[in-house]
Protein backbone atom coordinates (compact mmCIF):
# COMPACT_ATOMS: atom_id res chain seq x y z
CA UNK A 1 0.00 0.00 0.00
CA UNK A 2 1.29 3.44 -0.94
CA UNK A 3 1.65 6.11 1.70
CA UNK A 4 0.51 9.54 0.60
CA UNK A 5 2.49 12.38 2.12
CA UNK A 6 0.34 14.36 4.52
CA UNK A 7 0.29 18.11 4.07
CA UNK A 8 2.13 19.87 6.88
CA UNK A 9 -0.08 21.64 9.42
CA UNK A 10 1.16 25.08 8.29
CA UNK A 11 -0.06 24.36 4.74
CA UNK A 12 -3.48 23.18 5.95
CA UNK A 13 -3.77 26.28 8.16
CA UNK A 14 -2.83 28.50 5.21
CA UNK A 15 -5.46 26.99 2.90
CA UNK A 16 -8.20 26.93 5.53
CA UNK A 17 -7.39 30.49 6.58
CA UNK A 18 -7.45 31.66 2.99
CA UNK A 19 -10.85 30.14 2.33
CA UNK A 20 -12.70 31.31 5.42
CA UNK A 21 -13.05 34.99 4.60
CA UNK A 22 -16.25 36.26 3.04
CA UNK A 23 -14.48 37.41 -0.13
CA UNK A 24 -12.64 34.11 -0.51
CA UNK A 25 -15.85 32.11 -0.15
CA UNK A 26 -17.61 34.35 -2.67
CA UNK A 27 -14.77 33.87 -5.15
CA UNK A 28 -14.69 30.13 -4.55
CA UNK A 29 -18.43 29.79 -5.08
CA UNK A 30 -18.24 31.94 -8.22
CA UNK A 31 -16.30 29.12 -9.86
CA UNK A 32 -19.45 26.98 -9.60
CA UNK A 33 -21.80 29.82 -10.50
CA UNK A 34 -19.88 30.28 -13.74
CA UNK A 35 -19.99 26.63 -14.85
CA UNK A 36 -22.68 27.20 -17.48
CA UNK A 37 -20.68 30.07 -18.98
CA UNK A 38 -17.42 28.13 -18.77
CA UNK A 39 -19.00 25.11 -20.45
CA UNK A 40 -20.23 27.28 -23.32
CA UNK A 41 -16.80 28.92 -23.67
CA UNK A 42 -15.10 25.52 -23.76
CA UNK A 43 -17.51 24.28 -26.43
CA UNK A 44 -16.73 27.34 -28.56
CA UNK A 45 -12.99 26.78 -28.11
CA UNK A 46 -13.33 23.15 -29.16
CA UNK A 47 -15.04 24.20 -32.39
CA UNK A 48 -12.05 26.44 -33.13
CA UNK A 49 -9.76 23.41 -32.99
CA UNK A 50 -7.36 21.84 -30.56
CA UNK A 51 -4.48 23.73 -29.00
CA UNK A 52 -1.26 23.28 -30.92
CA UNK A 53 1.15 24.07 -28.09
CA UNK A 54 2.50 21.27 -25.90
CA UNK A 55 0.64 20.74 -22.64
CA UNK A 56 1.91 19.09 -19.46
CA UNK A 57 -0.80 17.49 -17.31
CA UNK A 58 0.23 16.44 -13.80
CA UNK A 59 -1.82 14.34 -11.39
CA UNK A 60 -1.24 12.60 -8.10
CA UNK A 61 -1.46 8.80 -8.08
CA UNK A 62 -3.75 8.86 -5.06
CA UNK A 63 -6.03 11.53 -6.53
CA UNK A 64 -6.73 12.36 -10.17
CA UNK A 65 -4.07 10.00 -11.61
CA UNK A 66 -4.04 10.54 -15.40
CA UNK A 67 -7.36 12.41 -15.34
CA UNK A 68 -5.74 15.77 -16.08
CA UNK A 69 -4.12 14.28 -19.18
CA UNK A 70 -7.35 12.65 -20.31
CA UNK A 71 -9.17 15.95 -19.92
CA UNK A 72 -6.47 17.98 -21.67
CA UNK A 73 -6.32 15.53 -24.58
CA UNK A 74 -9.77 16.84 -25.51
CA UNK A 75 -8.31 20.34 -25.82
CA UNK A 76 -4.78 19.86 -27.20
CA UNK A 77 -2.91 17.77 -29.76
CA UNK A 78 0.33 17.32 -27.78
CA UNK A 79 -0.38 16.31 -24.18
CA UNK A 80 2.24 14.79 -21.93
CA UNK A 81 0.89 13.27 -18.73
CA UNK A 82 2.84 12.69 -15.53
CA UNK A 83 1.34 10.78 -12.61
CA UNK A 84 3.31 11.35 -9.44
CA UNK A 85 3.42 8.31 -7.13
CA UNK A 86 2.49 8.50 -3.45
CA UNK A 87 0.85 11.87 -4.02
CA UNK A 88 -2.69 13.11 -3.56
CA UNK A 89 -4.41 16.29 -4.69
CA UNK A 90 -1.85 18.88 -3.54
CA UNK A 91 0.97 17.91 -5.89
CA UNK A 92 3.15 20.99 -5.44
CA UNK A 93 3.06 20.68 -1.66
CA UNK A 94 3.18 16.88 -1.37
CA UNK A 95 5.82 16.19 -4.01
CA UNK A 96 7.66 19.42 -4.85
CA UNK A 97 10.83 17.67 -6.04
CA UNK A 98 8.92 15.31 -8.33
CA UNK A 99 6.83 18.16 -9.71
CA UNK A 100 9.93 20.26 -10.35
CA UNK A 101 11.55 17.30 -12.13
CA UNK A 102 8.47 16.88 -14.36
CA UNK A 103 8.41 20.61 -15.17
CA UNK A 104 12.16 20.72 -15.81
CA UNK A 105 11.98 17.76 -18.20
CA UNK A 106 8.95 19.19 -20.00
CA UNK A 107 10.42 22.68 -20.36
CA UNK A 108 14.03 21.65 -21.16
CA UNK A 109 13.67 21.70 -24.96
CA UNK A 110 12.19 25.21 -24.84
CA UNK A 111 14.78 26.46 -22.39
CA UNK A 112 17.59 25.17 -24.60
CA UNK A 113 15.90 26.57 -27.72
CA UNK A 114 15.56 29.96 -26.03
CA UNK A 115 19.22 30.02 -25.04
CA UNK A 116 20.42 29.39 -28.57
CA UNK A 117 18.12 32.08 -29.94
CA UNK A 118 19.43 34.82 -27.62
CA UNK A 119 22.17 37.08 -28.95
CA UNK A 120 25.44 36.70 -27.09
CA UNK A 121 26.74 39.75 -25.34
CA UNK A 122 30.14 41.12 -26.25
CA UNK A 123 32.69 40.26 -23.60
Amino acid sequence: MNTVKKLPDYAVDYYVGGLTTRDALRGSFNFYRALDTTTAQNAARQKAGLLTLPVLAIGGEESIKDGAGVTMSRAAHDVQTVVIPNCGHWVAEEAPDEMLAALTTFLAPYRDEGRSARPRSAA
